[in-house]
């Protein structure tokens, strides 16, 4: 993660800071793509002590404007067999997702780097 986050400095001073729609626009793209994404790190440290994403905690002030990406990715999650809604408004996220979406990402990128390849 220290490479990652270096990068991410040099990238900002020589670009600038992203502007709130390019990271709206990153956030919405992360709802369906089958990777972990900063969504997942959210409904992860968002999880109460029992495991339990509550829909009603996203309403809180610093998750408003993320509150129905997150939804969108409990859904995205759910359809990927990674969360069930044990019941309306409460979910659980799988304790493999996170291996799962990573797995799945590699997966992703070495399919992208043979398609260049050939």
């Amino acid at each position: 993660d220290g490479f990652r986050h270096r990068a991410a400095e040099l990238a900002t001073e020589w670009l600038g800071p992203r502007t709130e729609l390019e990271i709206q626009q990153t956030l919405r793209r992360e709802v369906d793509q089958e990777r972990w994404t900063s969504l997942d790190r959210t409904l992860k440290r968002e999880a109460g002590d029992d495991g339990m994403v509550h829909v009603e905690r996203l309403n809180e002030p610093r998750l408003q404007r993320q509150r129905l990406l997150l939804i969108g990715r409990l859904q995205r999650l759910q359809r990927l067999g990674l969360a069930d809604e044990a019941q309306p408004g409460t979910w659980t996220v799988h304790n493999d997702a996170e291996k799962t979406l990573r797995a799945l990402g590699e997966r992703g990128d070495i399919i992208r780097t043979m398609q260049r390849a050939m």
